[in-house]
């Protein structure tokens, strides 16, 4: 049997989408002076935004994370439960598949649960945010020839 590393390494195995903060730098003149100026990108901006980032549907509930390492269970009343978990970076992505769940975000930071409940942080080898993930299933049909 698998270990629950080896099924989250094949569960995002179709990528990590990382992105680098980007800051534009502009000059200006003021008074025949050269002033540079920095201006935010929109992802940038995005994560001074407190709140949830993403939302899917899981066993029943809706389960969203977001900003300070917030992990909440929503039902179909809009009642809050939170999920207890010691990451505080923000976390911008969430998917599940066959009951295992990843979460992403800020940092390089990488969570996977088996159960829902628990989240186990996973070393992603990268200090850079991770913005989106996704995965890819392949399954095949063996056709035998009589």
């Amino acid at each position: 049997m698998a270990s629950p590393l080896d099924k989250i390494i094949h569960f995002i195995a179709a990528g990590l989408i990382c992105f680098t903060p980007a800051y534009i730098s502009l000059s200006f003149k003021e008074q025949n002076k050269s002033i540079p100026a920095f201006h935010k990108s929109d992802a940038d901006r995005a994560t001074d935004i407190k709140g949830y980032r993403d939302i899917i549907f899981y066993d029943g509930k809706f389960l969203a994370v977001g900003t300070d390492g917030r992990i909440d269970y929503i039902n179909n009343s809009g009642e809050r439960t939170p999920v207890i978990n010691t990451c505080t970076n923000n976390l911008n992505c969430v998917i599940s598949e066959d009951q295992i769940m990843v979460v992403a975000g800020d940092n390089g930071t990488i969570l996977f649960s088996s159960d829902g409940q628990v989240f186990t942080k996973v070393e992603s080898g990268t200090d850079k945010n991770i913005n989106g993930i996704t995965s890819l299933v392949l399954r095949y049909k063996s056709n035998k020839f009589n």
